[in-house]
């Protein structure tokens, strides 16, 4: 979406408007491109919360969420970078 402007959609990501951050899915991503977010997320020491079928897990690697993805569950991380 070359003709995407951050002015027409920058009210989707504002918390305070919407009560979170909107799910956001990206086509393409591999797992490199996963661990290298869940990388960021340790360095930057970032609140985050990772559970799967809703039980409260480790955050350990990216092959383990697609492990557990693939195994039937629901893996969910919700990080809750500084503002």
């Amino acid at each position: 979406m070359p003709d995407l402007l951050w002015d027409d959609v920058k009210t989707l990501f504002d918390p305070e408007a919407n009560g979170a951050l909107p799910d956001v899915v990206v086509e393409g991503t591999a797992l490199e491109d996963w661990q290298v977010l869940l990388d960021l997320v340790r360095e930057q020491g970032w609140q985050y919360a990772y559970s799967v079928g809703g039980e409260p897990m480790e955050l350990t690697s990216a092959a383990d969420m697609a492990v557990a993805a693939h195994a039937g569950g629901v893996p969910e991380l919700r990080v809750t970078p500084p503002i």
